[in-house]
């Protein structure tokens, strides 16, 4: 289901269609505005356009750092299932050393 909402950053307006729940597209918006006004505060001589392209280039930086952690924290998650996996093979093993040399002994006593 489509929802539109029209949101406001830095005093302009901008209608938008969605998917989300749109608390959470409100949320954006602000979190959007605040960090479009705190830039356009900060630097004097700074267009609307250059503070929403730089935010999003820090978003997108922010995103793409999201990302890579994630992919990074995958691998070490399967590193640790493949480790456990052969750990699970190994005891195997060993209990079945452990039963043959006990019937060994028993069959020698």
């Amino acid at each position: 289901m489509s929802n539109k909402l029209t949101v406001q950053i830095y005093g302009n307006k901008y209608p938008i269609t969605f998917q989300e729940d749109p608390s959470y597209v409100q949320q954006l918006a602000a979190e959007i505005d605040k960090t479009v006004t705190d830039l356009m505060r900060n630097s004097g001589r700074m267009s609307i356009n250059d503070a929403l392209v730089l935010t999003a280039l820090n978003y997108l930086d922010a995103c793409r750092k999201a990302e890579d952690g994630a992919d990074n924290l995958r691998k070490q998650i399967t590193a640790y299932v493949e480790d456990a996996a052969k750990a699970r093979m190994e005891l195997s093993e060993a209990r079945k050393e452990i039963a043959r040399m006990e019937k060994g002994m028993a069959a020698h006593a």
